[in-house]
C-alpha cells in the first residue's frame, strides 16, 4: 500500500497543480467564459481545471515528441517537463491572484439558492460515480495489453529508457516509432518518480478513478453547453450519462468498456475523454467562439498523447466539422469567402495532428 505521503503528491500533481496551470485560460478584460459557464462559478472552475489538465498533458507530449525520437532519457524528460509545467503553474496562478484582486471583489455577493431537485440529482451522481469508482478499484480487470503499456510505464520509470527496449523480453532494441508517440504509459512513470507509487498501482488503481472522474466533469462542461438556458437539469443530465455508461458494456470495444476496463490505456482516454472534449470545442466554435480553436489544438495534442491513432481519427472526425460548417455557411451566407473563414478555426486545431503525422512516418 502506498504511504499518505504519496498519496498526497501524486494527488498534488494531478488535482491543484493543473487548476493552477488552467488560470492561464482566465478571460481578459471583457471576455466571457465560452460555453454559457459564466454564470456559475462552480462550472467557471471546472472549465479552468479541465483546461489546465489538458495543458499539463499537452505540454508532456510537447516534450516527450523531442526527448523520445531523440532517445533521451527518463531523467532528461522529466527535467525538462517539470520545467515547463510548474512554470506553468506559477503564472497560472500569479493569473488567478491577478483575477481574484482585479475583478472578483468588484461584484456584488448574490445568495444563489439551489433548488432541492438539484441538490438530489447532484448527490445521486456522487453516489453512482462513488460506486463506479469502487467497483473499478475492487474488480480489476487485467487486460493482454498489460505486458505491454504497463510493463513500458514500468521500463521507463526503473530502467530510464524509451521505447527502446522490449517489454516482452527486457531487450534493448531499435525505438519503437509505432508506439513512441503515444507517450501516457510514459507519463504514468513520471508521475512514479515523482509520488513513489509503483506505476502498475497507478495504472491499475489511481488513473481509472481519476478518468473516470474527468470524464464527468467533462460531460458536465457539455451540458452547459447544450443546457445553455436550463442549467439546473445539467446533474440530471450528467447523471443519465452515468447511467448510459453503466449499461454500454454491450462489447468489448465499446467506449464505455474501455472506460471501465483499459483507463490506463490511450485508446480509453482518447474514446471517453478526448472525443467528448472535441465535441464541446466544436460546439463553441459552430457558435462562433473561436477562442476555442485554442482548445481544439491543446486536446488534439492531448490525443496523441493518448493514442497514434488519434492521427487519423481525430482528424476525420475534425475534417467532417469543416465540411459541415463550411457546407452550412455556404448554404445560409451564399458566400464562399465566408464559409473560408468560418472553417479555419476547425483547421487550427487540426495543425498538431498534421505534424504529428509526419513526425510518425519518419520515425
Amino acid at each position: 500500500m502506498p504511504d499518505i505521503n504519496s498519496v498526497i503528491i501524486i494527488l498534488i500533481l494531478l488535482i491543484p497543480l493543473p487548476f493552477l496551470a488552467g488560470g492561464l485560460f482566465i478571460p481578459y478584460g471583457k471576455n466571457s467564459y465560452p460555453g454559457g459557464v459564466e454564470d456559475r462559478l462552480l462550472f467557471k472552475l471546472i472549465h479552468l481545471y479541465v483546461l489546465g489538465l489538458i495543458l499539463e498533458l499537452a505540454l508532456f507530449e510537447l516534450v516527450a515528441l523531442v526527448d523520445i525520437p531523440s532517445q533521451r532519457s527518463m531523467t532528461t524528460l522529466s527535467r525538462h517537463y517539470d520545467i515547463l509545467f510548474f512554470a506553468a503553474a506559477i503564472l497560472g496562478s500569479i493569473r488567478i491572484v491577478w483575477h481574484y484582486f482585479s475583478v472578483m471583489r468588484k461584484r456584488e455577493k448574490k445568495k444563489v439558492k439551489t433548488p432541492k431537485l438539484q441538490i438530489l440529482c447532484w448527490t445521486a451522481l456522487f453516489l453512482l460515480l462513488g460506486i463506479q469508482i469502487y467497483y473499478f478499484v475492487t474488480h480489476q480487470h487485467l487486460d493482454g495489453d498489460d505486458s505491454y503499456y504497463v510493463a513500458q510505464s514500468l521500463l521507463a520509470d526503473k530502467t530510464g529508457d524509451l521505447y527502446l527496449r522490449d517489454p516482452y523480453t527486457g531487450y534493448v532494441g531499435a525505438l519503437d516509432g509505432r508506439h513512441a508517440m503515444a507517450a501516457l504509459p510514459v507519463f504514468i512513470a513520471w508521475l512514479s518518480r515523482h509520488c513513489g507509487i509503483h506505476t502498475t498501482i497507478i495504472a491499475h488503481s489511481i488513473m481509472g478513478p481519476f478518468f473516470l472522474t474527468l470524464m464527468y466533469l467533462i460531460y458536465t462542461l457539455l451540458g452547459a453547453r447544450l443546457l445553455r438556458d436550463k442549467k439546473d437539469y445539467i446533474p440530471l443530465f450528467v447523471f443519465i450519462v452515468g447511467l448510459w455508461y453503466v449499461n454500454s458494456n454491450v462489447s468489448l470495444f465499446t467506449a464505455e468498456t474501455f472506460a471501465y476496463t483499459r483507463t490506463w490505456q490511450g485508446k480509453a482516454v482518447f474514446g471517453n475523454i478526448c472525443i467528448p472534449l472535441s465535441l464541446i470545442w466544436l460546439y463553441d466554435i459552430f457558435k462562433k467562439e473561436n477562442k476555442s480553436a485554442v482548445f481544439l489544438a491543446l486536446t488534439s495534442v492531448m490525443s496523441v498523447l493518448a493514442t497514434t491513432a488519434s492521427v487519423f481519427l481525430l482528424g476525420i472526425l475534425l475534417g467532417m466539422a469543416c465540411i459541415s460548417l463550411g457546407l452550412y455557411k455556404l448554404i445560409k451566407e451564399k458566400s464562399f469567402k465566408k464559409a473560408v473563414i468560418s472553417v479555419l478555426p476547425v483547421i487550427a486545431g487540426m495543425i498538431p495532428l498534421l505534424i504529428a503525422g509526419v513526425i510518425y512516418i519518419k520515425l
